[in-house]
């Protein structure tokens, strides 16, 4: 998104959580990551609540996190982070927005299990997110779009 211009580093909306550093102060403010996401694609959601909030997100090449999982496989997580993909969409994103990706994953889900997963509990969870719904500001809303028309373009390249 350009080069920050209060901050070190290039503007970002996203972040793998693994590999990042986040003041505490920062991600106090916006509540931590959201408890109807748990984990697996929950920091997309951080991002966009610590934008709304006013903090920046950028990317310090010069920052390095170290991250130590543990060795055990994850299964499910193609499952989990689809679910937390749409569960954010319906937390922050406009209702035709979150009303999309939910008929992109139903379409997917009559021939991907993970999908099936990923909407069955997507929709378990579905009257938590829209309680807790609070959709992004303008501005907020407009990078993230901006972000998604830009992966697009890219991926219709590779």
């Amino acid at each position: 998104m350009g080069p920050a211009p209060d901050l070190p580093g290039t503007q970002v909306l996203g972040f793998l959580a693994c590999a990042s550093v986040v003041r505490r102060s920062a991600y106090l403010d916006v509540g931590g990551f959201h408890p109807v996401l748990f984990f697996g694609g929950e920091e997309t959601l951080l991002a966009y609540d610590l934008a709304a909030r006013g903090w920046g997100v950028t990317h310090c090449p010069d920052v390095v996190a170290h991250h130590h999982p543990a060795p055990s496989p994850r299964n499910g997580r193609s499952a989990t982070v689809r679910r937390n993909a749409l569960l954010t969409a319906w937390l922050r994103r406009p209702l035709p927005y979150a009303l999309a990706r939910t008929v992109e994953l139903a379409t997917e889900a009559r021939c991907d299990p993970d999908a099936r997963q990923a909407l069955r509990e997507a929709l378990a969870r579905l009257p938590a997110a829209l309680g807790a719904r609070r959709p992004l500001p303008p501005d907020v809303e407009h990078a993230a779009r901006k972000l998604e028309t830009a992966a697009a373009a890219i991926g219709a390249t590779t």
